[in-house]
């Protein structure tokens, strides 16, 4: 069966083949600990986890390497600083697009929240809000684009609130960062993924934030480091306060190869059969091709009576991930028509409640489409092809 993978919101696919051979590399020719012994396989395993470090920092403007964390994931980064920032007697401020990644370590941890409202494009409006700011409120937790709309939040706008209103700002990049671009500057912490934007593989994440942010938070996992064994705490420098246990070395050596391959330059061969000139590398490319594709998605959308599309319409305003439902139809039946096609969606509430009670689309939730930078336009045609013809047979009934 023709297989059309659009769910790359939820993990990127398919991965470049360097991920796998670097991976396969690691395992036969390393497999050490970093930091636990002075062999020449865990130094090269210390050199890797170093220039990963300073890759994944030099992304956001940044030249402090030590303060890019490493975590299983974004969820285990947001965890970090919300469990190591935050207590009862603390309030914080979210968008009402939140993933549930950051609403339950809140819930979990008794935190009080207020939600920034959004508009009917899921744009998050700040203007007016500075009412729903308290004496305790410590920080804002906000999302680079919302998972289920696409639509981009202005991260220049909430740093001005942040800034006004002395809160720490934490960014959850997990939807944009590195295809959708971001620096360091005026925020406090950014929290990202290895499986999306970046293609890399599932179980590595993690944290780029600053020294003095960073020493001010409460470790939450603490163990061994491989430094400082004598002391019965955790170590007062990093990246060690916040690297308990045997990290990812499988999945951070993966991670080091496709950022190399992101960066690469493109060839002029290449260049010719683009019209956009300012193209230079794989990773600008990767944004041009996802969004072209999720621009001929939303024409198609328009173009049936039935769709309701939701989020921005605009793809210099969005990110790739776009939610529909169907007039007179269950989401839920047509994802499933769809896979029947081999069309690869995703459907139901997306693991963010409080978005589609601010857009309206609670409890059903939405089908959401999402191309990645390898979808192709005949996919595309032939997807929309497919849900014509599912639109068209519901309405025959």
């Amino acid at each position: 069966m023709k297989r059309v993978y659009l769910d790359n919101a939820c993990t990127s696919y398919p991965k470049p083949k360097v991920l796998a051979e670097a991976i396969v590399n690691f395992i036969e020719n390393d497999g050490s600990n970093p930091s636990r012994g002075v062999y020449e396989s865990a130094l090269e395993s210390s050199s890797l986890l170093l220039d990963t470090r300073i890759k994944i920092a030099s992304l956001v403007g940044s030249s402090d390497f030590k303060s890019v964390i490493f975590t299983s994931g974004i969820t285990e980064a947001l965890n970090m600083i919300i469990g190591g920032m935050l207590t009862e007697a603390d309030h914080v401020i979210v968008t009402s697009l939140e993933h549930n990644s950051v609403i339950r370590p809140l819930v979990e941890r008794g935190i009080e929240y207020s939600t920034l409202p959004c508009d009917e494009k899921a744009h998050t409006i700040f203007k007016n809000c500075e009412s729903i700011v308290k004496d305790n409120t410590k920080a804002m937790i906000i999302t680079q684009s919302s998972n289920v709309f696409g639509t981009i939040t202005d991260i220049e706008r909430a740093k001005v609130f942040a800034k006004e209103n002395m809160l720490k700002l934490i960014v959850d990049t997990a939807q944009g960062f590195p295809i959708a671009p971001i620096t360091l500057d005026g925020i406090d912490a950014i929290c990202f993924a290895g499986h999306k934007g970046f293609l890399g593989p599932t179980g590595i994440g993690g944290i780029i934030s600053n020294e003095k942010f960073l020493m001010s938070l409460t470790p939450i996992i603490c163990g061994g480091t491989g430094s400082d064994s004598a002391s019965l705490s955790m170590p007062d420098f990093l990246p060690d306060r916040f690297e308990a246990g045997t990290l990812n070395l499988i999945g951070i050596a993966g991670l080091n190869a496709v950022i190399d391959d992101l960066l690469k330059e493109i060839p002029e061969s290449l260049k010719n059969h683009i019209k956009e000139t300012d193209i230079n590398n794989y990773l600008e490319l990767y944004r041009y091709n996802t969004m072209q594709r999720c621009k001929e998605l939303l024409d198609g959308f328009s173009s049936i009576l039935e769709v309701t599309v939701y989020g921005e319409m605009n793809i210099s305003n969005r990110t790739s991930a776009i939610s529909i439902t169907i007039d007179g139809m269950d989401s839920s039946d047509v994802a499933s028509c769809l896979s029947d096609y081999g069309i690869e969606t995703r459907v139901g509430l997306h693991c963010a409640p409080l978005a589609h009670k601010a857009m309206h689309t609670y409890p059903n939730g939405t089908i959401r489409f999402s191309p990645g930078p390898f979808t192709t336009k005949q996919e595309i045609e032939y997807t929309l092809e497919k849900l014509r013809l599912i639109i068209r047979n519901n309405n025959e009934k």
